[in-house]
C-alpha cells in the first residue's frame, strides 16, 4: 500500500483531497466567490512517490472541453480522463476505473 500524500508543494491542498485509491486522487479548484467547484485536479501516481497530474473543467470561459458532474457522493465525473502522459480511466462510483 502507497502513502496517501500527494507532494510536498501542494501541502495546503492535503486535508482537501479526495482519494480515488492509493495511486489516484482529486483536489477541487473553487473559483473565487463560488461555493461549487469550477473543476480540478486529477493526481495519479507514476512509480514510488512520483506524481504526474493534469487540470479538467466542470466549467469554464476559456476551453470547450468539459467534464460533468454526474455525482458528488460518491464521486462521479464524465467522460473519462486521458493524461497527457497516456494514463486513461474513469472516475465512478467515487474510485478509479482504469480504461
Amino acid at each position: 500500500m502507497n502513502e496517501r500524500i500527494l507532494p510536498d508543494w501542494t501541502k495546503h491542498d492535503q486535508g482537501k483531497v479526495i482519494w480515488l485509491d492509493d495511486n489516484h486522487a482529486i483536489t477541487w479548484s473553487i473559483s473565487k466567490g463560488d461555493q461549487e467547484p469550477s473543476g480540478g485536479v486529477l493526481w495519479h501516481r507514476l512509480q514510488g512517490n512520483v506524481w504526474c497530474y493534469g487540470a479538467f473543467f466542470l466549467r469554464s470561459e476559456v476551453t470547450t472541453q468539459l467534464w460533468t458532474l454526474v455525482s458528488k457522493e460518491p464521486l462521479t465525473l464524465s467522460p473519462s480522463f486521458l493524461c497527457h502522459c497516456g494514463h486513461h480511466g474513469f472516475i465512478k462510483g467515487g474510485s478509479w476505473v482504469s480504461a
